[in-house]
């Protein structure tokens, strides 16, 4: 019965969520981490606390994001430039936006400040899916009570995650129909996504010739199964009941204090006292931070300002690169009926197998026996296609992605091929300013 009240407050909650108007282009948000290295050596380093702090010499005490008395962000016109998980990791979080070429001139400039300070500090910024040469341990991790209870309640083959970096497209939603078909949309296309941005075959300081996405594999050691990968709900009620029974991982208090529950519990116990004290804005909070403690390859965002789905498969990028693969997330929502006409001919199970295998074979991995570069360019032409309904002339932007896949070529094959022919890595793989 108690079950019962949390399930119903959801369905309640999400009745009254807010969405984009059905006759505009629908906005986008991103979420980019990008790995630092030091030139001294690259085993060691904490380029995120040396950016923060030499932008700090330069930003009004205003504009600075604290954690206890550690600033770790800075708020720069409509951009937060952060820390996150990792010393040597920075984080930007860009504001939605509509048009895709305001994203990519804020995205240009907020990079070329970021490599510039770090220049100074010894730092190069890295646009690879993974560190080459860091081996994370839990000194290398950011002074965060959050993260203990991280690492507590997981395993210590979360310590890795801080190596990698990836980058996360948050699409508003028209409708609560539009937004589940927009989760599956995102999560089905995970192996396609994957092929075609597919960018950590540096691990330890060697390539990996064969495994193109060690970002992939040090993801799916952290947790199990029930709350990581390829996701798929027949039903806003399916997906809610999947929130309601899946094991709480971390108690994180409005104090910013953090615990692991023992004994386990659900969502719904976690959440009923809140709920029946009459807590809504608590409940709503409790809910962002159990889902965000799962990892799908595309996160429901109900509570923001306008309902929103975040895409989270894809590798960081070289530099310049970044755009277009907004541009495919954005186009996908656009077109949703379509982009699930081209996924609909593989089953879940497939695509849930095949992730595995495109991240560690990119634009020569398969889907059920079918070259995963030919289903690539039908997603992207459905992609496409939603971005002309937009009528703001940003299908040019998928180009870079068509490219990759009439090549059957990602970043992680042009690393490689550098590799073997003595190529200056080091050139190949950091932002210049």
């Amino acid at each position: 019965m108690s079950r019962h009240i949390v399930r119903d407050a959801l369905l309640s909650c999400f009745s009254q969520l807010g969405f984009a108007a059905q006759e505009q282009p629908l906005a986008v948000g991103v979420e980019e981490e990008l790995q630092t290295v030091l030139h001294e050596d690259p085993t060691q380093g904490e380029g995120a606390l040396a950016m923060v702090r030499t932008l700090a010499e330069i930003t009004d005490e205003q504009d600075l994001c604290y954690e206890g008395d550690l600033a770790v962000g800075i708020n720069r016109e409509g951009v937060i430039m952060t820390t996150d998980a990792g010393r040597r990791q920075i984080e930007f979080i860009y504001d939605p936006v509509v048009h895709l070429r305001d994203f990519a001139g804020v995205q240009a400039t907020t990079r070329r400040l970021a490599v510039e300070v770090l220049k100074k500090e010894g730092y190069s910024v890295l646009g690879t899916g993974y560190h080459p040469w860091a081996k994370s341990t839990w000194d290398d991790w950011m002074p965060k009570q959050r993260y203990e209870a991280l690492v507590e309640a997981l395993n210590p083959a979360v310590l890795r995650s801080a190596d990698t970096a990836g980058l996360q497209a948050t699409v508003d939603t028209r409708s609560l129909d539009h937004m589940l078909k927009t989760a599956n949309v995102f999560n089905l296309a995970a192996p396609v996504i994957a092929a075609l941005t597919t960018n950590s075959p540096l691990h330890d300081g060697t390539f990996e010739v064969e495994n193109k996405g060690l970002r992939h594999f040090t993801w799916n050691k952290l947790a199990p199964e029930q709350r990581r990968g390829v996701m798929h709900f027949g039903s806003i009620e399916e997906y809610l009941d999947w929130v309601l029974d899946l094991p709480v991982l971390m108690m994180l208090e409005k104090s910013g204090l953090a615990t692991v529950p023992n004994p386990p519990i659900c969502f719904w116990q976690w959440a009923l006292p809140v709920l029946e004290s009459g807590d809504i804005e608590e409940f709503k909070r409790r809910f962002n931070v159990h889902t965000a403690c799962a990892w799908p390859e595309a996160r429901i965002r109900p509570f923001n300002k306008v309902a929103s789905v975040e895409g989270r498969t894809p590798c960081a990028q070289p530099s310049g690169a970044a755009t277009s693969v907004v541009a495919l997330y954005l186009g996908l929502a656009e077109n949703v009926d379509g982009a699930l006409e081209v996924l609909s001919q593989f089953t879940v199970p497939d695509l849930k197998a095949a992730r595995t295998c495109c991240a560690k074979r990119g634009l020569q991995g398969v889907i059920d026996g079918c070259e995963v570069s030919i289903v690539a360019t039908e997603l992207l032409e459905a992609a496409k296609r939603g971005l002309e309904m937009r009528d703001l002339e940003e299908e040019g932007e998928l180009d870079l992605l068509f490219i990759r896949a009439s090549d059957r070529r990602t970043p992680a094959d042009d690393l490689i091929e550098l590799a073997s022919s003595g190529g200056d890595l080091m050139a190949a793989i950091t932002y210049a300013v």
